[in-house]
């Protein structure tokens, strides 16, 4: 005899399995689509199997959106609208928040984690984004400068100790412990010193990364298997490991013992100027997300620019020489360094383009809105490959220049090599718009500290010299490890 949840569990996948039969009959029954139709698709499963091919993901849609333009998918039985086009990508843009907003899928899948400001809508996105920008002014940056320098010391030693041991190493690894170190000593004023001592709380950080991933692209929310789907994944102990850790540094902040200078304290001083005080459940939403978001995104960019210049002799001479002019103090100003960094800063933002962390955004309409010359019905998922599309595809060289395909890390320096030509706002690293990340100034700051120091103090060089792609999790990551060779400078 099966036991009730058994039982429970059997009717639900059957029930699930009647369910996909029917939507995928109506599906064929639904008449032709306004959008050309991604061909190769199974019957009920539709694009699912490439879909979930994570190692091919990004490649799949760069071939799609090469092949079809604008153009349509089925996962079961949800249609996809997926979109690259210039014009198209601006419009959605600009409705946002007011008319398209995030799907919902993807946004209850972070949400279970840390509802926040990343995936926040109105009135929580204009609220939250008021309390979090003040502590990302530029003129707030600069204090910051000391937290992160001390770090940077630390991840050289860090370096130096790695090289000993190993000749070429990952360089990913031990970069996302200084820039989670540094959130730790910015955000909520830790010093979680992971460059020096094992931490959880990172470890956690990771894990969930992965489950959050696979969740995002899972066919069936299994998760909400009653009783036992939020521990199928191992999510839960991890979400209870950054919880209880961000509750900890909340109450330090608000009984005084925490440091007076954080993003944190600056976050609960607005609030209390909120008419509409924010929960706790979102309060530390907005902590995690900071953490995460915080950390791992700018770990990526770096480690990425680190294997640009080390495949680059001419590139890594030219920015080791910006570097070694340029002397940091705890009183250098945020303004200062966008002064002088103008190389380094065009390698970050070559980084984004063609490796950003976050190459696509999800979303669906409220409204009507034209897509490729046809009116897209309300309710529509759209996924936007803005990032990878516009940045790969030749017909962006209008935009980006000669070989889009191609790193250049001076595509961004103006004629005169001093200034530094902006991002289009199609190429949306850290967002566009109204919905711009109020730290993105913050993560280029942080960027440009590490990879100044690492350039003072060590030659760069790889064995790793051939093609390395990006395969699509919650956030981008190399296929395979990133590598370099750290050799101190004479």
């Amino acid at each position: 005899m099966m036991e009730s949840g058994t039982w429970s569990v059997a009717f639900t996948l059957i029930s699930a399995a009647v369910a996909l039969l029917l939507a995928w009959i109506l599906r064929c029954k639904s008449g032709a689509s306004k959008y050309k139709q991604v061909p190769g698709g199974l019957p009920i499963f539709g694009q699912l199997l490439r879909v979930l091919d994570s190692a091919q993901l990004a490649a799949t849609f760069d071939e799609w959106c090469e092949k079809y333009g604008t153009c349509e998918f089925w996962v079961l039985d949800t249609r996809f609208l997926l979109v690259s086009d210039f014009a198209d990508v601006q419009k959605l843009i600009a409705a946002r928040p007011r008319t398209v907003r995030r799907y919902k899928r993807v946004k209850d899948v972070v949400d279970s984690l840390a509802p926040g400001l990343a995936t926040a809508e109105p009135p929580d996105w204009s609220r939250e984004r008021r309390m979090f920008s003040p502590a990302f002014s530029h003129g707030r940056l600069g204090t910051y400068v000391r937290q992160i320098r001390l770090v940077a010391g630390r991840l050289l030693s860090a370096l130096e100790e790695r090289r000993a041991a190993e000749e070429e190493f990952s360089v990913l690894p031990v970069v996302s412990k200084a820039t989670a170190d540094v959130i730790g000593l910015v955000g909520f004023g830790q010093d979680l010193n992971s460059l020096g001592q094992p931490s959880p709380e990172l470890d956690s950080v990771a894990a969930t990364l992965r489950v959050l991933g696979d969740r995002a692209l899972s066919p069936f929310p299994y998760w909400k298997i009653p009783f036992f789907g939020d521990r199928i994944d191992g999510f839960h102990q991890h979400k209870k490991v950054l919880h209880d850790c961000i509750r900890r540094v909340i109450g330090d902040a608000r009984g005084g013992s925490g440091s007076p200078d954080t993003v944190l304290q600056k976050f609960l001083e607005q609030s209390q100027e909120e008419q509409d005080p924010i929960s706790e459940t979102r309060l530390i939403g907005n902590i995690v997300t900071l953490f995460i978001a915080g950390s791992d995104t700018t770990s990526s960019t770096v480690a990425w620019a680190l294997r640009h210049l080390a495949c680059d002799e001419q590139l890594q001479r030219d920015a080791h020489a910006e570097a070694a002019a340029f002397t940091f103090t705890d009183d250098t100003s945020f303004d200062d360094i966008l002064e002088h960094f103008s190389l380094l800063r065009s390698i970050i933002q070559e980084v984004l383009r063609l490796e950003g962390p976050v190459p696509f955004f999800t979303l669906e309409n409220s409204t009507p809105v034209e897509i490729g010359g046809k009116v897209c019905n309300p309710g529509e998922y759209i996924l936007v490959w803005n990032v990878r599309h516009f940045s790969f595809s030749e017909a962006s060289a209008a935009y980006v220049g000669a070989e889009p395909k191609q790193f250049d890390g001076r595509r961004w320096l103006a004629p005169d090599g001093k200034e530094v030509k902006a991002l289009p706002e199609a190429v949306t690293p850290f967002g566009a718009g109204r919905r711009k990340c109020p730290g993105r100034d913050f993560a280029v700051l942080e960027a440009i500290t590490f990879l100044a120091e690492i350039l003072r103090r060590f030659e760069l060089s790889t064995s790793d010299m051939g093609e390395l792609r990006c395969v699509q999790e919650l956030l981008m990551r190399p296929e395979r490890d990133i590598r370099i060779r750290f050799e101190p400078r004479k």
